[in-house]
């Protein structure tokens, strides 16, 4: 079957919902959909390579093609707070579609509902093949998305690559037991929460993103294989703590891509960032802030990767972030030595620190960057890279 179904008349009761508390069993690349003003899974929705939706909306629309592909959009906005309810799309079971889709997916009228959607329970989109599923939280142009519970699109298949997490919204929160997981044994996935990398793509970009402590967000390669990358993006704000790891595989592959970006990055103290690989190359942890500054205890952070094996690479960026009329931002201010002690990294690995800032970079008087003095293993070493499109201060740089 195939073709365009519209479901264009919205219920006239504005405390319409759909909620299973039962056992929902799907067929080989079968359809299941809680769609409603208020759509809720309290119970087990599962098949496999099916596509899973939960829609807090009141028309929407889906395509079936003829290649099993199914493509659900919302349609409308919720324009009424239905009674009695936290959110308009929600999870608080279990969704499993190995090789499939899940997308819970909610649009409000602004100024009608703060929190869109709920996900705590468990979703499990593994794989089926070699390549892990998605799943897809879509929280609108005006929503809060928040996670307390587990996403995972591991693929747990031989030689398999983790699949794809994507968690778009105005307001993003990933809850303190929360788990966002897209490893593989030949590769880690890709997570993205808030936008794509750079703030590029056309994807709907968050205006805030909050990472709690004990968060866990994973894309690594369990076996061989390169990490994953994972994107956090807020268009003004990134509060960053738990943990983000995007390893190399123990038998083969490089480190994996993490990227901290918006206006302001606010990285916590029990932060733990790592993309190591110990049978290869290291990753990269990008902080790409419009300002930033590197005070001792940013400095304890920054030094706590490299000796893990994690490359840190720190870019101020100008415009699109600031006001396009304000000259004095893009800058680097060093007030603490960076001095990672190599010889706690384990491997023989050469990692390297970047400082790249749009306008100025400038290091306190005192300040030092690069290994501690006689802390160095053969074989390791650290490379320190620092520009600036306007001046760096002093000019004799502290290595």
């Amino acid at each position: 079957m195939d073709g365009r179904y519209h479901f264009d008349r919205p219920s006239t009761n504005p405390n319409a919902r759909v909620i299973n508390q039962g056992r929902i069993s799907l067929g080989e690349r079968g359809l299941g959909a809680l769609v409603a003003p208020h759509a809720r899974n309290d119970g087990v929705i599962q098949g496999r390579a099916s596509t899973v939706v939960i829609a807090g909306t009141e028309t929407f629309t889906v395509d079936l093609y003829g290649d099993g592909l199914i493509n659900f959009k919302t349609r409308s906005p919720v324009t009424r707070h239905p009674e009695g309810v936290d959110a308009l799309a929600e999870n608080n079971g279990l969704i499993r579609t190995d090789g499939g889709r899940v997308l819970i997916t909610a649009a409000a009228a602004e100024g009608i509902i703060d929190r869109v959607i709920q996900v705590g329970g468990k979703i499990h989109a593994r794989s089926a093949t070699r390549k892990g599923g998605v799943i897809v939280l879509d929280g609108g142009r005006h929503g809060t998305v928040a996670v307390t519970g587990t996403l995972d699109a591991s693929s747990t298949q031989r030689g398999g690559r983790g699949g794809r997490i994507d968690v778009r919204g105005r307001r993003l929160a990933i809850g303190p037991r929360a788990l966002v997981k897209a490893n593989g044994p030949g590769g880690g996935g890709d997570i993205r929460i808030g936008g794509d990398r750079g703030g590029k793509g056309p994807g709907r970009k968050a205006d805030a993103v909050v990472l709690a402590s004990e968060a866990r967000i994973m894309a690594d390669a369990i076996v061989s294989g390169d990490g994953g990358s994972i994107i956090i993006y807020g268009k003004e704000n990134a509060e960053i703590a738990g943990a983000l790891t995007a390893r190399g595989g123990p038998e083969g592959g490089d480190g994996g891509f993490i990227e901290t970006s918006a206006k302001t990055v606010t990285i916590a103290a029990d932060t733990r960032i790592d993309a190591s690989a110990p049978a290869g190359k290291p990753g990269t942890w990008l902080i790409d802030p419009t300002d930033i500054t590197i005070d001792a205890g940013m400095t304890n952070r920054l030094v706590a990767t490299l000796e893990g094996g994690t490359n840190v690479e720190v870019n101020t960026s100008a415009p699109p972030y600031g006001d396009p009329d304000d000259t004095d931002v893009g800058n680097i201010t060093v007030e603490a030595s960076i001095r990672p002690d190599l010889a706690a990294a384990y491997g023989n690995q050469t990692v390297t620190l970047t400082l790249s800032a749009d306008n100025n970079v400038t290091m306190d008087s005192g300040v030092t960057i690069g290994p501690e003095p006689g802390k160095a293993d053969a074989g390791d070493s650290m490379g320190v890279t620092i520009t600036a499109g306007n001046d760096i201060t002093p000019k004799r740089l502290p290595f």
